[in-house]
C-alpha cells in the first residue's frame, strides 16, 4: 500500500501549500480538493525533473515520499513560527451547511462508482470502446516509463513516444507520471485509473458547486447539469438511427462524429490528463473573477494562478488565462503565471481549423449551428445571450469574457484532432453555459405573473431539464455497454516475454495497430501504433507511415530494418507481415512465438 502513502503525502503537500497562502476559511472539501489536485501535480512536476537524472522505481519514490514529508514538516514549522497566534486556525474545518451540497456529492459518488467499476470490471480483456485510444496511449507511455524506452528521460523537455519512432510524446505527461508512480509502488493500472478518476470526479463536483454558489441560488441544479449533461441522447435513443457502437452522444450514426465527449463518462473517467484539467480550470476561473480588493481575495488570485499553471493540457490552460485576462482586479496577480503556457506549447501544432471542420467535410449544412446544437443540446437557448445579462453588468462582463475563450476554441485547434478543444470547452465554457441555462429556465418561469401560465412554463422547464439529465444518465450507461477487446492473455504473455528478454532501447517493427504488446506491456519502442489515434493526438506520423508503405511495397522488411537499425520484427498470426517474415527466410531468426504473436530477430 505504498502507493496510498504516496497519494496521501502528495495531498498533504498540497494542503500545506494552501496553508501558506492563508486560505484557511475555505470549506473543508474545497480545501481538500485543492490539496489533492495541486499536491499531485506538484509531485508530478518534481518527478518530471528528477526523472531526467534518475529512473523511476519504488526506491526513488520512497525517497520522494520522504522528501515530501520533510518539506511538509518545514512548512508547518515556518507557519508555526510566523503565525503563532493564528496557526491553529489553519486547521479549522468549515463544513457546508446546505443539505443539497451533500446530496449532489452522494449522487455523483454513486454514479461514479457504478460507472468506473463497470468500465474496468473486465480490464484488460475488455474495455469501453470510447476509451480505446486513450487507454492505448496511456498504457504505452506508462510501460515505457517503468520498463522501456522512457525509463530514463534523455531530452530535458520531452519524452519519446513509444508508439511513434523518433517522435516526442505529444499528450500531457504530468498526470501519467503520477499514475506511473502509483503503479511502480504496487498499484495496477486499472486500480490507479479508478482511484484517480473517482477523486477527480468528486473534486470537480465540489468545485462546480462552490463555483456556482457565488453567482446563482441554484447550485444543486447547475452541478447536476454540468456533471450529467447528455445533450440530445434520450431523443436520439427514442427517435434516431440505430447502428453499431451508437452511444447517442458522440457516435450517433451520422456522417461525422459529434465533436463532443461525455464530461462524466469519458473525460473524467478515462483520461488522466482531462480529469485533472477540468477541476483545476474550474477553480482557477472562479478565483479570477472576484472583484473586491481585499487581502484574502488577493490570496485567492494567487492560488487561482497556481492552479491554472498546473493545468496539464494546453487547450484548457490557454483558455483559462484568456478568460482571466478579462478581469482587471485579478490581472496583476493571476497573469504572471501565464508563463507556464510556454513549455506546454512545445511540440503542439496549432491549426486554423474550426471545430466544425468535420461537419463541413461531411456536407452538413449550417455546420457551426449544428455543431453547437449537437454539443450543448437544450442549452443552446443560453449560449448566445443569457437573460440576466440584459440588466446585470457583471453578468454581461462575464459572458463577454467567456465568449472570447469560446471563439478561440471554435476557430483554432490544438493538434490535428478536436480532443483538446472539446476538453477546453468542457472545463472552461460549459460551467458558465450550465449556469446560464438553469438561470434562464427560472427566468422563463418568472416571466409572467399569471398563475396558469407560470404552471405551464414551470412544467415545460422542468421536463426540459429532466430530459437533459436523463440524456446524461443514458449516455453514461451506454458507454459501459459498448465494449471492445483490449489485451488478451496471449498479448500479455508476449509483452511480458519482451519486457524480460529485450533491451529497453530495442526498436520493434510491427503492424500499425492499437494495443501492441511491445509498447503497451513491454514499453518498447515500436515504429508506429494506430495511425488514426497518433494523428488525432497531434503526432507526426509521416515518417513512420513512409517506412510501413515502403515495407508493403517491397514485400520484405529486411532492407528497411537494416537501414534504420531495427533489430526485431513482430507479426500477428495471419497478417500480411507474417507472410513477409516467412518469405524473408534466412534474414530472420525466430526468437519467440505463441498462438497469436511471433517475434523475429534480424540476422
Amino acid at each position: 500500500m505504498f502507493w496510498l502513502i504516496f497519494v496521501i503525502s502528495s495531498t498533504l503537500l498540497g494542503w500545506s501549500i494552501v496553508q501558506i497562502i492563508r486560505l484557511s476559511y475555505l470549506p473543508f472539501f474545497v480545501n481538500l480538493g485543492l490539496a489533492w489536485t495541486i499536491g499531485s501535480m506538484i509531485s508530478s512536476l518534481g518527478i518530471f525533473i528528477i526523472h531526467f537524472i534518475l529512473p523511476l522505481n519504488a526506491f526513488i519514490l520512497v525517497l520522494i515520499i520522504a522528501g515530501q514529508m520533510a518539506l511538509i514538516y518545514y512548512i508547518q514549522q515556518y507557519l508555526h513560527t510566523k503565525f503563532k497566534n493564528d496557526y491553529n486556525s489553519t486547521f479549522q474545518i468549515r463544513l457546508e451547511n446546505s443539505p443539497k451540497y451533500y446530496l449532489v456529492l452522494f449522487i455523483i459518488a454513486v454514479f461514479s462508482t457504478y460507472h468506473l467499476l463497470k468500465s474496468y470490471s473486465n480490464f484488460p480483456d475488455q474495455i469501453p470502446a470510447e476509451s480505446r485510444e486513450i487507454i492505448d496511449s496511456e498504457m504505452s507511455f506508462i510501460a515505457s516509463i517503468r520498463y522501456g524506452v522512457n525509463k530514463r528521460r534523455r531530452n530535458i523537455f520531452f519524452y519519446k513516444d513509444p508508439q511513434n519512432l523518433n517522435q516526442h510524446y505529444s499528450s500531457a505527461t504530468l498526470p501519467l507520471l503520477f499514475t506511473a508512480s502509483m503503479c511502480s509502488l504496487g498499484c495496477g493500472y486499472a486500480e490507479a485509473s479508478v482511484f484517480i478518476a473517482f477523486l477527480n470526479t468528486m473534486t470537480t463536483a465540489i468545485f462546480v458547486f462552490y463555483y456556482t454558489f457565488f453567482f446563482s441560488k441554484h447550485a444543486f441544479s447547475i452541478t447536476l447539469c454540468f456533471m450529467l449533461n447528455g445533450g440530445w441522447s434520450i431523443f436520439r435513443a427514442l427517435f434516431g438511427s440505430t447502428c453499431e457502437n451508437n452511444d447517442y452522444l458522440r457516435n450517433v450514426c451520422a456522417r461525422a462524429p459529434v465533436p463532443w465527449h461525455s464530461t462524466f463518462g469519458v473525460l473524467l473517467s478515462y483520461s488522466k490528463s482531462a480529469s485533472f484539467s477540468i477541476p483545476l480550470s474550474i477553480i482557477s476561473i472562479l478565483f479570477s473573477q472576484f472583484s473586491r480588493k481585499q487581502n484574502t481575495l488577493r490570496m485567492q488570485y494567487l492560488i487561482g494562478g497556481i492552479a491554472a499553471s498546473l493545468i496539464p493540457n494546453v487547450g484548457p490552460s490557454m483558455c483559462v488565462f484568456l478568460i482571466a485576462s478579462c478581469f482587471a482586479p485579478s490581472f496583476k496577480y493571476f497573469m504572471p503565471f501565464a508563463v507556464s503556457i510556454i513549455p506546454k506549447l512545445f511540440g503542439v501544432k496549432i491549426h486554423n481549423f474550426p471545430i466544425w471542420r468535420e461537419y463541413q467535410m461531411a456536407g452538413i449544412f449550417y455546420a457551426p449551428i449544428m455543431t453547437w446544437l449537437d454539443q450543448f443540446g437544450p442549452m443552446i437557448i443560453s449560449i448566445f445571450m443569457p437573460i440576466r445579462s440584459l440588466d446585470d453588468q457583471f453578468t454581461l462582463h462575464r459572458f463577454l469574457a467567456f465568449a472570447s475563450g469560446f471563439l478561440l476554441l471554435n476557430f483554432f485547434r490544438f493538434g490535428n484532432g478536436n480532443f483538446e478543444n472539446i476538453l477546453a470547452v468542457t472545463s472552461t465554457i460549459l460551467p458558465a453555459i450550465c449556469m446560464h441555462f438553469v438561470e434562464d429556465l427560472y427566468e422563463f418561469v418568472n416571466f409572467t405573473k399569471d398563475q396558469l401560465k407560470r404552471s405551464v412554463i414551470s412544467t415545460l422547464s422542468f421536463l426540459l431539464y429532466l430530459t437533459f439529465i436523463m440524456s446524461g444518465i443514458l449516455s453514461i450507461y451506454t458507454l459501459t455497454q459498448k465494449n471492445t477487446i483490449g489485451l488478451t492473455n496471449v498479448d500479455s504473455e508476449c509483452g511480458n516475454w519482451m519486457r524480460k528478454n529485450l533491451h529497453k532501447n530495442d526498436v520493434i517493427f510491427s503492424e500499425s495497430v492499437s494495443f501492441n504488446p511491445a509498447s503497451n506491456i513491454a514499453g518498447r519502442q515500436i515504429v508506429c501504433g494506430d495511425l488514426k489515434s497518433l494523428w488525432s493526438s497531434g503526432s507526426n506520423v509521416t515518417a513512420a507511415l513512409r517506412l510501413i508503405r515502403e515495407v508493403e511495397r517491397l514485400h520484405n522488411p529486411y532492407e528497411v530494418m537494416n537501414r534504420m537499425n531495427i533489430q526485431y520484427f513482430l507479426v500477428s498470426e495471419g497478417s500480411a507481415f507474417a507472410n513477409m517474415a516467412i518469405q524473408a527466410g534466412s534474414n530472420f531468426s525466430r526468437v519467440y512465438q505463441n498462438v497469436k504473436w511471433t517475434l523475429y530477430k534480424l540476422n
